[in-house]
């Protein structure tokens, strides 16, 4: 006979636990009012923008979305504080650079990059989507986007 066991585990201030039972897992989330455990949402302002710095700060991006008017390109995440200028881009994790490829964005358009099941995009310096009318190793600014993200 097998017998269920519970674990409880702690991670920073998130807290869950872990149940089994013969072929039978799963792991319920402990709610807390910690702000340290929430996403925090930056919804769009509806203002078109060539890019949102959704934090200033060492965070983990969950998801952002995009909405693009009549021009079309890509959506850039930038390991950074601000928006970077018009010119080549540097992929990989380093402050400043793209932490991923670019997400491509059709005119007129609606855009969401979302990295559930999955863990979060960290990013080491700030977290600031960049809207570019081109794509590849050029980020061109377009103040054609509105854009929104969730945070932590």
């Amino acid at each position: 006979m097998l017998r269920a066991r519970v674990i409880i585990l702690s991670l920073g201030v998130l807290l869950f636990t872990v149940r089994g039972a013969a072929a039978q897992n799963f792991i319920t989330l402990r709610p807390s009012p910690s702000p340290e455990v929430g996403i925090a949402p930056t919804p769009p302002t509806g203002t078109t923008m060539n890019g949102l710095v959704a934090k200033t700060t060492p965070g983990n991006l969950y998801s952002f979305i995009g909405t693009t008017g009549t021009t079309a390109g890509c959506f850039f995440v930038f390991n950074a504080t601000s928006v970077p200028s018009t010119g080549a881009v540097t992929f990989g994790i380093a402050s400043g650079n793209a932490v991923l490829p670019p997400i491509q964005a059709p005119a007129s358009s609606t855009t969401i990059y979302d990295t559930a099941p999955g863990p979060p995009t960290t990013l080491t310096v700030g977290i600031t989507i960049g809207f570019s009318s081109t794509c590849g190793g050029t980020f061109t600014q377009s103040a054609t986007a509105t854009i929104g993200a969730s945070i932590q």
